[in-house]
């Protein structure tokens, strides 16, 4: 167009009798002019397109119609991109939504989950993970993965999955004994995830299914052993012998078919506590009437092992129990702290109320239980002195455990080596306890072993 003009304002010189040179600056200018005249039309054109476009993109985003004064192309734009604007809203809402769930849904396990790039910078972690490895703070996006370094394993398979881009994996042993089932799968670009779950409970179940096969193993086969031998010589007609070794080898017999017996009767009796079938009578007892007939029982087992023991003194107090069910409880803490507490021990059974408590105390002077043992003392079958057999069953103090629970009562245990052992069995007093369901309408709960 600038051209066109500046060839017609020549012509229109040159025709007027204008000389060559002139006409040609002539329709330079004019083709500049008109130049000038068309880029501010299109600059101008812009800023219009610029501004309708802002504009339309305002009213997208608040979902208002364009102003009544708005040009008609800001109005056109919006009515042609609402389609388009209102899906793509659609779609991010749906996206935001089911990263909020996923994002929830992680939060939520108890599996720490941690996904990692290859320079070990965090790019997802839930809090689970920093439970689980102790961190603190859980990682934010962007952090670099702590504590791996830390811990030998883990680091090796860290580095194996960057390198093989293969899963690997197995059971972690932390510092604090804590077991941690782990495993890690690797991400493009050499990042990897990592999942890790606390099993320390069920490699302790594992620990005491072990110990508690070897236990009835041991326990059956010695007195097996036992009978089975003193049986055959007894038939051995060629090596009879004389009546009075007879009478001793019956006696062996005897023992050990008795104590197979009470291996087997308290293994059906511990089965019906841990399945809540054993049949509790309950009634009011008079707390120290619980203990008596104890001395006789137990004073023949503590004559035969060096020891002494005490009744005494057990203060008036009433109890809602399984006066047998309690009066095992009794039983067997004494005739442990006669078997364990060593030769010349002295063992005392007390008895006091203690607030809205009556406690039972069961205490001696022998060789005293470790802290390590003390906490493991009321599993089934477990020993804390393997190097010995001590003749009962190894399942006196779990027994314990679960009659105490069902009384809703509480046992704690102090002991320190050389310094002896106490057991401390305490049960709420009947006025407390019927003062409890009145308010509770509830039935006996369950104590909780201290």
């Amino acid at each position: 167009m600038g051209l066109a003009a500046g060839a017609c304002a020549a012509t229109g010189w040159l025709a007027r009798g204008g000389d060559w040179k002139s006409a040609g600056l002539l329709a330079l200018a004019a083709a500049g002019l008109m130049a000038a005249l068309d880029f501010a039309g299109r600059r101008r054109r812009l800023r219009e397109s610029e501004s309708d476009a802002l504009a339309a993109a305002a009213c997208l985003r608040t979902g208002m119609p364009p102003a009544p004064g708005a040009p008609e192309t800001a109005r056109l734009l919006v009515e042609s991109l609402r389609p388009l604007w209102d899906e793509r809203q659609r779609q991010a809402e749906s996206a935001e939504a089911q990263t909020r769930r996923l994002r929830a849904i992680l939060e939520s396990l108890d599996t720490a989950l941690v996904a990692v790039d290859a320079e070990r910078r965090v790019l997802f972690a839930n809090a689970a993970a920093a439970r689980l490895l102790h961190w603190g703070p859980t990682p934010a996006p962007g952090e670099r993965i702590p504590a791996l370094p830390r811990i030998a394993q883990l680091e090796a398979w860290a580095r194996e999955v960057q390198t093989v881009a293969e899963p690997v994996g197995g059971r972690l042993l932390l510092p604090d004994e804590r077991t941690l089932q782990l495993h890690l799968s690797p991400l493009p670009g050499a990042g990897f995830v990592l999942l890790a779950r606390d099993i320390s409970a069920e490699v302790q179940l594992e620990a005491q299914r072990r110990d508690f096969i070897a236990a009835v193993s041991h326990e059956l086969r010695t007195p097996l052993a036992s009978i089975q031998g003193y049986t055959e010589t007894l038939l051995d007609s060629s090596a009879l012998a004389a009546a009075g070794q007879a009478r001793e080898f019956l006696q062996i017999i005897l023992a050990n078919t008795q104590r197979l017996s009470r291996l087997a009767k308290d293994l059906v009796m511990l089965a019906s506590l841990e399945t809540g079938a054993y049949p509790y009578r309950f009634e009011l007892a008079e707390a120290a009437a619980v203990a008596a007939g104890l001395g006789d029982i137990l004073r023949p087992l503590a004559q035969e092992r060096g020891c002494r023991l005490h009744l005494g003194p057990l203060e008036s107090g009433q109890v809602r129990v399984d006066a047998e069910a309690w009066q095992r409880v009794l039983l067997n803490l004494l005739e442990n702290a006669i078997v364990h507490g060593g030769r010349g021990a002295e063992i005392n059974l007390s008895g006091q109320r203690q607030g809205s408590e009556y406690c039972w105390r069961v205490e001696d002077n022998g060789v005293g239980i470790s802290w390590r043992d003390q906490a493991r003392i009321f599993e089934r079958f477990y020993r804390a002195d393997r190097s010995r057999s001590r003749g009962g069953s190894g399942l006196g103090l779990a027994l314990v455990k679960h009659l105490v629970r069902d009384h809703g009562g509480n046992i704690r245990l102090e002991s320190s080596l050389g310094q002896g052992s106490r057991f401390l069995v305490c049960l709420p007093l009947a006025e407390t306890a019927r003062a409890g369901e009145s308010s509770a309408h509830t039935a006996p709960g369950k104590g909780n072993l201290a």
